[in-house]
């Protein structure tokens, strides 16, 4: 009797294909599936050599897959079975396409691997790398794995699957223009600008053949595109420190936001356009743009979930910005968001999650002084960087916080003298923001809120 027999009726329950029956039924059975999957990796674990394990394991429908991989981790008799079972890209981009929603059990995996010295990227990078010299085609898997990587903050191997996934790509195409703009995020995220500039170009050309007349129109899938665009450009000049292009291109991102524009791409633009607001010192336009960020985030993917922390450190930087000591508490309830979903292991800097570098960004601006400050973090990415080597995603994160220190007001700049921030002295309720998750404003009322405001600067 194969696994999917043996533990069927748990895997209709898993599935929510079973919904009848008193409560108190459902939580035992559901106890009981996952007693099934730590009897069933127990055994493996014991007896790893075991083809039939494996087998039967790759039968299994993808979302209770995912499950058992994620309930591999921290039995080292499983290293190289766990590294080997999700190291096929076209497996790896099926679980990504089909359950989405298990994308944090993917990345637990992740961080194990790596914690005992598996590199699941490079095992992606090279095999996705041998079906693209073999001939098939099949951009959207490159997509799928690379995004997934730079989401979890592996920008550069990300990088790299994005450029063996652009050669699959027809010239001319909105598939390439859509695998390019991704390859910009990228390279701006992990500091490779002189890299990110020819990709840049190749953007401008191509959104010109492909959108001649200048596109005004919202709610369609070619605005969205180009919104996307937009706001990778703005990253680009702001990981570049053009704060002015930066901005400029995160309002033009805004404007083409649409009520039917996807969540993702909304959080997205509204956290980029906050960060190029702070920069220009409009803290008022980037309050709202990140307490709306916070709001949507919650409201679509819940309380406990990634882009709601990515949003709560966004907020927390702002409250930095503004000298407002809340900026620890809002930084810890995210950090705790991380702790719950990726476990201990996001503890460790190498592998966690989120912002790596907020209490060393704190501990700089306490210094009092730009250049006092860019000299301490950059004493600290040397030694990070003589540690752990150039490429380490921790030190990428380093190399932008430079960025971050100076767009941070100091009270030696001469363009703040005489500043006060408006929030310095307001006390922030988490509880309260969490009360705003129930009445997001609309797309079009954030615009609308946006262009409202008017900034002393």
């Amino acid at each position: 009797m194969g696994l999917r027999d043996r533990f069927w009726p748990l895997i209709d329950l898993h599935l929510g294909r079973h919904c009848t029956g008193q409560k108190s039924r459902v939580n035992g059975t559901e106890t009981l599936y996952v007693l099934a999957l730590r009897a069933l990796v127990g055994g493996f674990a014991d007896d790893p050599r075991n083809d039939r394990y494996r087998k039967e394991i790759q039968q299994l429908p993808v979302a209770i897959r995912v499950d058992v991989l994620c309930d591999m981790c921290d039995h080292p008799s499983l290293g190289d079975v766990l590294l080997e079972l999700l190291a096929d890209p076209v497996e790896f981009s099926n679980l990504l396409q089909h359950v989405p929603q298990k994308s944090v059990k993917l990345v637990c995996c992740l961080q194990w691997l790596e914690s005992v010295q598996k590199s699941l990227p490079a095992q992606l990078e090279e095999r996705y790398r041998a079906i693209v010299e073999g001939g098939r085609r099949d951009y959207r898997c490159g997509l799928r794995i690379g995004t997934f990587l730079a989401d979890a903050g592996w920008h550069l191997q990300a990088a790299t699957i994005f450029k063996l996934s652009l050669q699959q790509t027809d010239p001319r195409s909105v598939e390439e223009l859509t695998v390019m703009v991704q390859l910009l995020r990228a390279f701006a995220s992990s500091g490779r600008l002189a890299d990110g500039s020819h990709v840049y170009q190749r953007i401008k050309v191509r959104l010109k053949d492909i959108y001649p007349q200048n596109l005004t129109t919202r709610g369609t899938a070619e605005a969205d595109l180009c919104a996307s665009v937009y706001q990778n450009f703005s990253l680009y000049h702001y990981e570049g420190q053009e704060f002015g292009l930066s901005y400029l291109y995160a309002v033009l991102s805004l404007n083409l936001l649409d009520r039917s524009s996807n969540t993702r791409l909304a959080l997205g633009v509204w956290r980029q356009l906050a960060r190029a607001c702070m920069a220009q010192r409009y803290f008022g336009r980037a309050k709202l743009l990140l307490e709306q960020a916070i709001s949507r985030a919650g409201y679509c993917y819940g309380l406990t979930s990634t882009p709601y922390a990515e949003a709560l450190e966004d907020y927390a930087l702002y409250l930095l910005a503004q000298n407002n000591a809340a900026c620890g508490e809002v930084f810890m309830v995210a950090q705790h968001i991380y702790l719950d979903l990726f476990g201990s292991r996001n503890l460790l800097l190498s592998l966690a999650q989120g912002n790596l570098t907020f209490g060393l960004c704190r501990q700089a601006i306490g210094v009092g002084h730009r250049d006092a400050a860019l000299a301490y973090v950059t004493e600290r990415l040397n030694t990070f960087r003589r540690m752990l080597g150039q490429d380490h995603r921790l030190v990428v994160q380093l190399q932008r916080l430079l960025v971050t220190i100076r767009v941070m007001p100091f009270q030696d700049d001469q363009s703040t003298c005489g500043f006060v921030p408006k929030d310095s002295t307001t006390i922030v309720d988490v509880t309260k923001l969490r009360e705003t998750v129930d009445h997001p404003l609309s797309i079009e009322d954030v615009r609308l809120a946006f262009y409202r405001i008017r900034e002393r600067v």
